[in-house]
């Protein structure tokens, strides 16, 4: 990331070749501001939003992948 709301922010995107298909995996690592808070608030709220946005993300682009294959 170089700008925005974290202090730092990364999203990778990992393909391998799995059975008659592909497996994608995402790697999230991020850091809000405010130290001890920011950490509190991404422990708390961010962590769990953030990885349930990914799955339904990922839910999505399985479904248009599918329907294309």
């Amino acid at each position: 990331m170089v700008r925005g709301r974290f202090a730092r922010f990364e999203h990778d995107h990992y393909f391998e070749p799995k059975d008659a298909g592909t497996l994608m995996r995402d790697v999230l690592e991020f850091e809000s501001p405010f130290a001890a808070l920011g950490r509190l608030v991404d422990y708390l709220v961010l962590g769990d939003y953030l990885r349930k946005l990914l799955e339904e993300r990922s839910r999505v682009i399985k479904a248009a992948a599918e329907l294309r294959g």
